[in-house]
């Protein structure tokens, strides 16, 4: 008698983006390791994707569809039998989730630990999924997850595949090499980076920078203000990151306050070949490492260099932390653990059946500040209160905060402005931020579609006289008369 075999579970993992980095990685490796058998994966990018990222995945051997027509994703979500959202705040992803969706069951796997805004794991969120899947113990922390039901959350750390560091062979070298690979770009770089740097002294120290961002310029003109510039060696992105860490003596990943990092893949690769690494407490990377044990938390900025310093002196010490973090990093991650934490958990979700789903949002689809707002849920007073005072003072206070918010902020502001952009308000912050990092005739531009769009405020109206003056007083240098495209806009904001 012949065995029917059955079917391979269809698996839809849907991003907001799909970019070089950590989220693409660890999927690629789930495909790899997963039962081809038992799932079949496929990745859609609601965004335009990076050609890199895409062949990562389908290497090994999953569909990739970038920037689908309304009427492709229907579709692959129809035929899914699990839908896996990876999350953090973006604005196609909210689009996704508030947009009409048919009966689905939905994992939502969250890159962010939720606990700073604005990358927030809100309500809605966690009430849209069928499960949730944090990357990051803190997140369990939250009110909202405190609330949920043990069998509605797991914990489920992204990892990679660690084959991939295969061959690595460590070159001698004669200078002590602190190295740093990830986003280089200040919503997630320290914006102290160079200046912590430029605090170890030790003659023979270098910093090699590599990495996607918008911050190299900026990094650059603050080495060079320090005299760092011989010291400081900014590579750019770097496909095979064995070609650096067979170089670095010690991993120095000095992240900003308030980041949303979790798992830190390339950290995690750092580690597993035995480069011991220097970290500030903040985010993923001080949950990762074990102060003294696996690698150093410096308790402050100050402490930093010093840091540093103790493992230039101490070789033995340097050594013993090398191989505690392999040795850590080889027991708990990998792509293979992380590929059968999840197919646990497609086959629990396979014993429910599909349910239909509540819209996100409560706010039209062309509405992107009120989007913004409720993807923050309302934990941001300032936008708040830009959106809904009837104030003129107060209104001024904060726009004024509105152009100077921190650099996470302006971010995803500058995403949603993208995303949304006929939105009044979503200009109008966009040209705040402009004028108030020197660039008037980009402001200028925000500030008149703002007005195009319905915003006939007399704030605007001065804020553009303002922004032209800046600019020379030429009506035609800032008139508005082209939209700027996000490359410019992204050259404009220098350190973000």
């Amino acid at each position: 008698m012949s065995v029917v075999s059955q079917p391979a579970y269809r698996v839809l993992h849907v991003f907001g983006q799909l970019r070089r980095g950590g989220p693409a990685q660890a999927l690629a490796g789930i495909v790899k390791h997963s039962d081809a058998t038992k799932f079949r994966h496929m990745a859609i990018s609601l965004l335009p994707a990076d050609a890199r990222a895409c062949g990562q995945i389908e290497i090994e051997g999953a569909e990739v569809l970038a920037s689908p027509t309304p009427v492709q994703l229907r579709r692959a979500v129809v035929q899914a039998d699990i839908l896996q959202v990876h999350f953090w705040n973006n604005p196609a992803i909210h689009a996704f989730m508030a947009s009409d969706l048919p009966p689905v069951r939905t994992l939502v796997w969250c890159h962010i630990n939720g606990l700073h805004v604005p990358q927030i794991i809100s309500r809605s969120v966690i009430g849209f999924a069928d499960k949730i899947a944090v990357t990051s113990r803190a997140t369990l922390q939250l009110p909202a997850f405190r609330a949920l039901h043990s069998d509605q959350c797991d914990v489920i750390s992204a990892s990679t595949d660690f084959s991939r560091l295969r061959g690595l062979t460590f070159a001698p070298h004669d200078e002590f090499n602190v190295g740093y690979i990830g986003r280089v770009h200040f919503a997630k770089l320290h914006p102290e980076f160079v200046r912590m740097c430029a605090d170890v002294s030790l003659p023979s120290a270098r910093f090699i920078v590599c990495g996607d961002g918008g911050a190299h310029r900026e990094l650059q003109r603050q080495a060079i203000a320090l005299n760092m510039d011989q010291q400081f060696v900014l590579e750019g992105y770097v496909a095979d990151v064995r070609s650096v860490l067979g170089r670095l003596d010690v991993f120095g990943y000095p992240l900003c306050r308030d980041n949303s990092t979790t798992s830190e893949l390339v950290l995690q690769e750092a580690m597993y070949v035995g480069v011991p690494p220097v970290v500030l407490p903040y985010g993923g990377a001080a949950e990762l490492v074990q102060d003294g044990v696996t690698g150093l938390v410096a308790p402050s900025e100050a402490a930093y260099g010093p840091a540093i310093e103790s493992l230039y002196r101490d070789p033995q010490l340097r050594r013993r932390l090398g191989e505690n973090a392999a040795r850590e990093i080889r027991a708990q991650f990998g792509a293979d653990k992380t590929a059968a934490k999840f197919s646990a958990l497609y086959n629990e979700l396979m014993r429910r059946p599909k349910r239909e789903k509540s819209p996100l949002h409560r706010v039209g689809l062309n509405n992107g500040a009120s989007r913004l707002l409720e993807s923050l849920d309302g934990q941001q007073d300032d936008l708040k209160i830009a959106l809904t005072s009837k104030d003129d003072r107060a209104l001024a206070r904060a726009e004024d905060r509105i152009a100077t918010s921190p650099e996470m902020l302006i971010d995803i502001i500058l995403q949603y402005r993208f995303y949304f952009p006929s939105d009044p308000y979503l200009r109008l912050w966009t040209g705040l931020i402009m004028q108030q990092r020197g660039r008037p005739a980009l402001a200028a531009s925000e500030f008149v579609a703002s007005i195009r769009l319905g915003n006939t405020t007399k704030r605007v109206h001065a804020y553009l006289a303002e922004s032209r003056r800046q600019a020379g007083g030429s009506r035609n240098a800032a008139s508005g008369a082209r939209d700027f495209d996000q490359r410019e806009i992204d050259s404009a904001r220098g350190g973000i």
